[in-house]
């Protein structure tokens, strides 16, 4: 299969963040829409294909690039999605997703917060 994000997706997230980020690098250069196929996933109402996104995002170094994708994640979705959205945003550089991660740690008691707690703290 080509080497596009939409196929690659359901395959990421097993691997090690190494292999992520290496295979997310190269996926970048071949396939110009992966940050619009990425957003789009990020808000597919099955959970599993916003999982895959997380994922994806985090590997192809998009994250800061889908702020917006991953307000609504932590505002809105699932205890497993936000507290993944949290781990990806460990990886980012922005004061968005500082701002992000801050927000979460308002949250009541879970482990989306705990994440989000151990995000800030690798990145400071």
């Amino acid at each position: 299969a080509p080497l596009h994000v939409s196929t690659l997706m359901p395959h990421l997230a097993p691997l090690s963040i190494t292999n992520r980020q290496r295979v997310g690098t190269i996926t970048m250069m071949i396939d110009p829409s992966s940050v619009d196929t990425v957003r789009d996933q990020l808000r597919h109402p099955v959970l599993t294909r916003r999982m895959d996104a997380i994922a994806a995002a985090e590997s192809l170094g998009i994250v800061d690039l889908l702020v917006e994708s991953f307000t609504h994640v932590v505002r809105n979705d699932h205890q497993e999605a936000r507290r993944r959205a949290a781990q990806a945003m460990a990886g980012a550089s922005s004061g968005e997703t500082y701002a992000l991660l801050s927000e979460m740690l308002r949250m009541p008691e879970s482990a989306a917060r705990d994440e989000a707690l151990r995000s800030i703290q690798s990145r400071t």
